[in-house]
């Protein structure tokens, strides 16, 4: 790969920026933080999925394909709630967004799996 450089700063920026998202979901305390989210967690979730898209851009075609499954389900775990919440199911959201907004960080880490066993 020619654009080793780059890609590790992306990845980089991309752990920072997944652990700020997973530990803020991970300390979340109010259910109603999951449909009104904070206006800076929103430019951070913002943010990763555009250093995602360019990361994406910077590999082999078709080389990350099976891992970025892992990005779409910390994606939408996270975003679901903010349409379909109800507080009868309040709960249930709180489960889901707690834990699938730790396939953000999965995503990356077996991204870096991958670069280690590929060079």
């Amino acid at each position: 790969m020619k654009h080793l450089k780059y890609i590790y700063v992306l990845i980089a920026l991309k752990l920072i920026l997944s652990l700020i998202i997973c530990l803020f979901y991970l300390l979340l305390d109010d259910k109603q933080l999951i449909i009104n989210v904070p206006r800076y967690i929103l430019i951070l979730i913002l943010a990763y999925t555009v250093i995602q898209y360019f990361s994406w851009q910077l590999y082999p075609k078709q080389s990350l394909i099976k891992y970025k499954r892992f990005y779409y389900i910390g994606l939408i775990g996270i975003c679901l709630p903010i349409f379909l919440y109800t507080d009868k199911h309040a709960i249930y959201w709180v489960i889901i967004v707690k834990s699938f907004s730790w396939m953000l960080l999965i995503s990356v880490l077996m991204e870096i799996r991958w670069i280690a066993k590929h060079n």
